[in-house]
């Protein structure tokens, strides 16, 4: 697989497919997409941009894991892989497979630990797993040097905090 990723007319086909999604233009990218993958079912990156196009843009999301997963099996290093698909299963509020998914993320060289830790803290937060939230949300406060990411994790741990004690006033009426 490793000579697909390299090949330039399948890069070149990437980055037509990249213009044509920042333009809007997701038919295009979809066909093009299909077509590149009809000729070669392993390229990676392709996989990728399928599965973040089914899932960001066309709602299709049985047909976004699919891909997403061809994605992290042919291009097992592509590190955005693991984070699109990160963000499906905690849209789709799949709590244990974010869980599980996560752990594995965090394997790769090149993940953004901040992105896997702050999805895996809204995970448990959703969950109301408020102490498995805030502990996620410390790890992603330091796996960040951006300001901004330091600051969403520091607001996530405040808002543990309040939904901590409304749980307990709750209790308490």
């Amino acid at each position: 697989m490793k000579e697909l990723e390299n090949n330039q007319w399948l890069e070149d086909q990437s980055y037509k497919v990249d213009r044509l999604y920042s333009d809007g233009n997701f038919t295009e990218c979809k066909r093009i997409l299909l077509d590149l993958l009809e000729q070669e079912p392993g390229y990676g990156r392709a996989h990728y941009q399928l599965g973040n196009l089914y899932y960001m843009k066309l709602d299709e999301y049985a047909k976004a894991e699919y891909h997403l997963k061809l994605a992290m099996k042919f291009a097992p290093k592509f590190a955005s892989s693991y984070c699109t698909y990160l963000y499906m299963l905690n849209y789709l509020n799949r709590h244990e497979e974010v869980v599980r998914h996560a752990q594995k993320a965090l394997k790769i060289p090149g993940v953004s630990r901040f992105t896997v830790y702050h999805q895996l803290g809204k995970s448990c937060e959703k969950a109301r797993l408020f102490s498995e939230a805030k502990q996620a949300y410390k790890n992603a406060q330091f796996a960040t040097c951006d300001e901004s990411e330091i600051n969403m994790a520091i607001n996530a741990i405040k808002r543990i905090r309040k939904k901590r004690i409304m749980k307990w006033k709750r209790l308490l009426i």
